[in-house]
């Protein structure tokens, strides 16, 4: 009796599924015959709509779409473009204060390295005067180290290589402030660090390997009365001397007071330029 029971179960469950199946296809066909109907309705009024009586106004309709499409798309990139170059404007201004920074670090830096040349300067010209014939260390300042010592200097750029890759800088590449920034850090960067500061320090290095490989008085320099002697009296020594003052008095101190004027140049047109 449960077999039998089942049996019908399953006979009526197909029943319903095929009931159900019917009713599918029905409503599916009813609809694609009300869409296409509608489809047809609506190509009906729109080829009426086109008629020779109504053909300028479609026409007005259809160039009113598009003259509102192209200001749509000007207005939102005008509005974009904007945007960006207020973005790109306050991320210059950061830049611009980076390199302010830089810059009066640079000045500090380049008024202690004119000052300590500056000190130096009179003993330079007692010594290639000719004239001393005895002389205590202590009486002129630097006399020991006259050509053995100098004062290193370095210039940071990291704010001026920031804006060079800019592209607001790239397309106004000939506007004053950026010739100017270029210009000054083409002088420290090349000239100065690049190639006086680096004959210096070679000149430097080649004296004190000299005295190292020629005189035994090297391990007191600047202490033994035999160096003593040596400066007052040898026509090498004033040489050397002399080398060394065109390298610094020559060459480099003109640029060191070009940079410093420069630098403090540029501090004023980059506070008026972010005003």
């Amino acid at each position: 009796s449960n077999d039998i029971c089942f049996r019908y179960y399953d006979i009526f469950i197909t029943f319903l599924s095929f009931l159900s199946l019917f009713e599918f296809i029905n409503s599916t066909y009813y609809c694609n015959k009300m869409y296409f109907s509608k489809m047809l309705f609506f190509k009906k009024l729109r080829i009426n709509s086109m008629n020779a009586s109504n053909i300028l106004k479609y026409l007005g309709y259809a160039l009113g779409e598009i003259v509102l499409l192209v200001v749509g798309i000007n207005v939102a990139i005008y509005f974009d473009n904007q945007n960006e170059q207020k973005q790109n404007d306050e991320y210059v201004h950061k830049i611009h204060a980076l390199i302010a920074q830089e810059l009066e670090q640079d000045t500090t830096n380049l008024g202690m390295v004119i000052e300590y040349y500056n000190n130096k300067l009179p003993t330079f010209k007692k010594v290639l005067s000719g004239t001393l014939t005895s002389i205590k260390t202590d009486s002129l300042p630097f006399y020991e180290n006259l050509i053995t010592t100098y004062a290193p200097l370095t210039f940071t750029e990291k704010g001026f290589k920031l804006l060079s890759n800019n592209a607001a800088f790239q397309d106004n590449f000939n506007d004053s402030l950026n010739i100017n920034l270029s210009n000054y850090y083409a002088l420290v960067k090349n000239d100065i660090e690049g190639r006086n500061i680096q004959l210096i320090e070679n000149d430097i290095f080649e004296n004190l390997g000299h005295f190292k490989m020629n005189y035994s008085w090297f391990k007191n320099l600047g202490q033994s009365p035999e160096f003593i002697e040596y400066t007052l009296t040898s026509g090498e020594y004033q040489n050397l001397v002399f080398q060394h003052a065109q390298l610094v008095y020559g060459n480099l101190m003109p640029k060191l007071s070009l940079a410093k004027s420069s630098a403090t140049e540029l501090l004023v047109d980059l506070e008026k330029a972010n005003r």
